[in-house]
């Protein structure tokens, strides 16, 4: 699991191959921690391509993105991408989308590198990003 801050503006998480129940809190606990997240001075990207197992029910996804939507009423603004190239992963992204309701949080999932990027403002990360993939084991 990768979980970093680009250019202090981005929290960067990638789960691997595999996402749980563990590694999902750890996403989570990251990227509400962060001071940049009280702040609102960074957004949010998960890549989900690499994944190729899920260790959780859909009952319980939708679970957590429900309670996520009230738990972040007291963040400020910021966008979120779920990104995946794959159908397994961008299923997962689609998933949390659907069922994340914030009025400050904008979560979208995407399964276009470039558009993502845009959204979210950060093109010019588009290279470190690239690169993080490779370092998945």
């Amino acid at each position: 699991m990768i979980l970093k801050i680009l250019d202090d503006r981005l929290l960067y998480c990638n789960p691997g191959r595999s996402l749980d129940f563990m590694r999902l809190n750890r996403y989570f606990q990251f990227m509400d921690h962060h001071p940049g997240v009280t702040e609102g001075r960074v957004n949010r990207f998960a890549d989900f391509s690499g994944l190729e197992r899920i260790d959780i029910d859909s009952a319980t996804i939708q679970a957590i993105a429900e309670i996520r939507g009230v738990t972040t009423a007291t963040h400020k603004p910021a966008k979120v991408v779920h990104y995946s190239n794959r159908p397994l992963g961008f299923d997962i992204a689609r998933m949390f989308e659907a069922f994340f309701r914030s009025g400050k949080i904008q979560l979208r999932a995407m399964d276009d590198l470039d558009k993502a990027l845009k959204w979210i403002g950060a093109t010019d990360l588009k290279a470190t990003i690239v690169g993080l993939e490779e370092e998945i084991p």
